[in-house]
């Protein structure tokens, strides 16, 4: 978030920049700093939103059954929920992944709904590109 401070530096420049300020405005070296500091921020934020993007975005088109096992996993999830089958097989992916001596954190894991990850991608992509919301 804009610190105060930046904010008011920028709008000053903008000002400036524009031919909008009154009186003859005058950016000093601090102000010069606290604008930078601003936008190395915004650069920093533009590298996390991109990345946010992509990595959402393996997740932006539903998943498909599986021809093979999805019935049986559906009659499974129907039985005990599908929240548990999802969080089961992650548990037990890891717990694989440990028992032959690979690295965890390649498991897959359960995240947020379709719809959060439609509505999050859609607004990062916004925030990405400028266009209005």
């Amino acid at each position: 978030m804009t610190t105060p401070s930046e904010l008011a530096a920028l709008t000053k420049a903008l000002e400036l920049y524009e031919g909008k300020a009154s009186g003859s405005l005058r950016i000093d070296v601090s102000e010069v700093r606290t604008i930078l500091s601003a936008l190395r921020r915004v650069e920093k934020m533009e590298g996390a939103l991109g990345e946010a993007e992509q990595t959402l975005a393996l997740s932006e088109f539903p998943s498909r059954e599986d021809p093979e096992h999805g019935p049986e996993v559906r009659a499974l999830g129907e039985r005990i929920g599908f929240g548990a089958v999802i969080a089961s097989a992650s548990a037990s992916w890891r717990l694989s992944l440990a028992a032959k001596g690979h690295p965890v954190g390649g498991e897959h894991v359960s995240g947020p709904c379709q719809a959060t990850v439609t509505a999050t991608l859609k607004a990062i992509r916004q925030a990405l590109t400028g266009e209005a919301q």
